[in-house]
């Protein structure tokens, strides 16, 4: 695992069997003299939300342990330490542990399959690389990055603040444009003359240095525009008359037709208007509640007691009569009406007929003499009304007791009501629901009007210029307005400069009346000196030159500071960038010593071990890189040649390799070599092969194999047997689960 990876962490792997209990790892090591010494870690139950290392501590015992009696061992053990180095027993090392001595076939063929440069990284948990490959990694990820343009990196992010910098600058001088040159001193007056001296503009104050260039210039743009303005004044004004009169023209024609007849000494009567918007208003109502008296036949189904209440209130003089005995003679009326034969109803509604007939035929054809419901021709108009009469009479003779004693009441109640009619005749006349319809809604033109004030405003400011004839008064609506609308844009002001609409729009006049709102105009008369207003803009444009110049002096002092800094940042980078190609190169160089250092075991072990390999004996290492090939010539990596078993031979060979030529005798106090179950894939001239190169290279050391198949297990016992090195068989299986 650390072959491949020197930060791998093998502590996140371990798991307890029961997560109330301590786990433990034991392991007896036997000397020559067959001396035992049992090593104990102790893994805390309680402690699994720390780290890992945290939760460990160690004990020693100078005896072997039997595996049945083991938990009464570790009862009595009460020396436990933070490190098994404490005890001083023996100079084990678990990095060195770790590094050299474990071989796991998964995890080394796994190493065979990455790329080549990550191959050779991995070998720098061997070659100790740790601090190198720091400051490395540090110098590409913090200060310099891959390349120039790598962002979130100190160097380059500096650079390139620097570059925004310097042309932020650049582009601040460029916006500062040509500066002027002139020798020549000018004088300071105010331009514009006020009488608050605080409302004075900033471009025409005395105190000229802490006006920013931005408003000089403006200063000098607005001296232009306002030497204009007071020049064009009277057009301006004019103008301002003409734009109000517009607007009244636009909204105040037809409110000047509504209420012309109530001007008085060229000003609207308001309180003439409410007076006459009162009186309509009684008049609806008169109408409103008079139906029953308005009627020329009387119809005592409208009469209304309420209505004649209200009526009497507004009117008096109109109501003569008692109102609840005409109540009540109606209410007779109405149940007479209802008693009536059907012969009688009849007659009843002929005689109406009849009346009604009379009536209409007098007023659309006066004096005619022909029926207007048959057209017989009676020859004169008094034959005529003698017919009608005859037929009154007719009908009078077919009325019967019940209707004549209706006609009777009926009769009465118009004597009653007479005088009242009379009466209401002469308030109301002959208003109709269109009269009373005409004066509502002129009731609410009006009401309207006068509610506005700025309705009566605009009509008050027409009312000059309006010429109110007979003739007038004889037009319609349209013709009115017509005539109007000419009278009034005949009313309208000329301009005396003809460029003044130019300059209007140019010069914006009504934004200059915004911007300096407490200027009089009409009082600047050195604006109309041209030679006083030139002097102005010189002293001002001299004022920005000079303000220019310090602008740009302190910009360019900024930019060559900005420069050196930029040019000593790159100069940074390049040394920095030097020292990072130097420590590769030196990585690379020492790598590949140790390459070269490794050609020759490498052979000689590949070569022992992969016995039936048929394209030659051994496997060579690449110069300069980790490739494996079976000859100097062959480009192909044996990843893509070699079976798993030959992998795993070749992984082995690799290992005793690095084993033979950097593991001192001295610092290998242990002497172990741990190897994974290496048979499970190899054939069996390989498997012979690499237990005569352990029982013959590393007769010195402890060999531990793990494997499943017991032939391979007891062929391996019988080869060291007879070599004179006792082997001893541990089934984890038997002993330690009882299966």
């Amino acid at each position: 695992m650390t072959i491949e990876k020197g930060n791998m962490d093998l502590q996140k792997n371990v798991l307890l069997n029961e997560a109330d209990s301590d786990g433990f790892i034991v392991c007896t090591l036997i000397n020559e003299q067959r001396e035992c010494l049992s090593l104990f870690a102790k893994i805390d139950h309680g402690m699994h939300k720390v780290a890992y290392s945290d939760s460990i501590t160690y004990g020693i015992m100078h005896e072997s342990i039997p595996t049945e009696d083991l938990d009464e061992y570790i009862a009595e053990c009460s020396d436990w330490r933070g490190s098994i180095t404490e005890f001083d027993e023996i100079k084990y090392s678990k990095e060195n542990f770790a590094v050299y001595y474990y071989v796991s076939q998964a995890e080394s063929v796994h190493f065979l399959k990455q790329s080549i440069t990550q191959r050779k990284d991995a070998m720098n948990a061997l070659l100790d690389l740790g601090d190198v490959d720091n400051w490395i990694i540090f110098l590409q990820e913090k200060l310099i990055g891959k390349n120039a343009s790598s962002p979130n990196v100190i160097i380059n992010d500096e650079i390139k603040s620097l570059d925004t910098k310097i042309n932020e600058d650049i582009d601040q001088l460029k916006s500062i444009g040509a500066i002027g040159e002139s020798d020549e001193k000018y004088e300071f007056f105010h331009i514009i003359q006020l009488e608050a001296t605080d409302s004075i503009p900033l471009w025409d104050s005395e105190k000229i240095d802490g006006v920013d260039i931005i408003e000089l210039e403006k200063g000098v743009r607005d001296i232009d525009r306002i030497s204009y303005l007071v020049k064009d004044y009277e057009d301006y004004k004019n103008y301002l008359w003409n734009k109000k009169l517009e607007a009244a023209i636009a909204s105040g024609t037809d409110d000047f037709i509504l209420s012309h007849v109530y001007v008085e000494n060229e000003k609207i009567d308001i309180d003439r208007i409410k007076q006459v918007i009162e009186s309509n208003n009684r008049t609806i109502e008169i109408f409103n509640n008079s139906a029953f008296l308005r009627q020329k036949d009387i119809i005592p189904k409208v009469y209304s007691a309420e209505g004649m209440t209200k009526l009497k209130q507004l009117f008096p003089e109109c109501v003569l009569f008692d109102i609840e005995e005409v109540e009540i003679t109606c209410s007779k009326l109405n149940e007479m009406d209802k008693t009536l034969s059907s012969k009688q109803a009849v007659i009843k509604k002929l005689e109406n007929a009849r009346a009604a007939l009379q009536e209409a035929n007098e007023k659309l054809n006066e004096n005619g003499d022909k029926c207007p419901y048959c057209g017989h021709p009676y020859g004169e108009s008094k034959k005529l009304k003698e017919a009608y009469e005859a037929a009154h009479a007719l009908l009078e003779e077919e009325n019967g007791e019940e209707l004549n004693n209706y006609n009777e009441l009926l009769k009465q109640l118009g004597e009653i009501i007479k005088e009242s009619k009379t009466a209401l005749n002469k308030e109301i006349g002959t208003f109709d629901e269109a009269d009373i319809s005409a004066i509502l809604d002129e009731v609410k033109q009006l009401s309207s009007f006068v509610s506005d004030k700025k309705r009566v405003e605009n009509v008050e400011i027409l009312i000059p210029f309006a010429k109110v004839d007979k003739a007038f008064e004889n037009m319609g609506k349209q013709e009115q307005k017509i005539e109007l609308q000419r009278m009034f844009i005949a009313a309208k002001k000329t301009f005396a400069n003809e460029d003044f609409t130019y300059n209007l729009t140019s010069y914006d006049y009504d934004g200059l009346l915004k911007e300096y709102p407490t200027i009089e105009w009409s009082e600047q008369k050195l604006l109309l000196n041209e030679q006083m207003v030139n002097s102005k803009k010189s002293y001002i444009k001299a004022a920005i030159n000079s303000k220019k110049n310090e602008k740009a002096n302190e910009i360019n002092t900024r930019i060559r500071e900005n420069v050196r800094k930029w040019q000593c940042w790159k100069g940074i980078r390049e040394e920095l960038k030097n020292i990072q190609k130097i420590y590769s190169d030196a990585i690379d160089s020492y790598k590949n010593q140790i390459l070269k250092k490794l050609r020759v075991p490498l052979l000689i072990y590949t070569g022992k071990i992969l016995q039936d390999y048929q394209n030659g004996l051994g496997v060579f290492i690449s110069k300069d890189e980790m490739r494996f090939v079976t000859n100097g010539d062959v480009k192909h990596d044996i990843l893509n040649t070699f079976s798993s078993g030959q992998l795993s031979g070749f992984v082995l060979a690799f290992l005793f390799s690095m084993n033979k030529q950097y593991v001192k005798e001295s610092e290998d106090d242990l002497g172990f070599i741990l190897i994974d179950d290496p048979v499970q894939t190899m054939d069996d001239i390989n498997i012979s092969s690499m237990i005569e190169v352990l029982r013959n290279d590393f007769k010195d050391r402890q060999i531990i194999l793990s494997t499943h198949e017991t032939d391979k297990e007891n062929y391996i016992l019988y080869k060291f047997f007879k070599y004179n090195r006792i082997g001893q068989s541990f089934n984890v299986k038997d002993q330690l689960y009882g299966v």
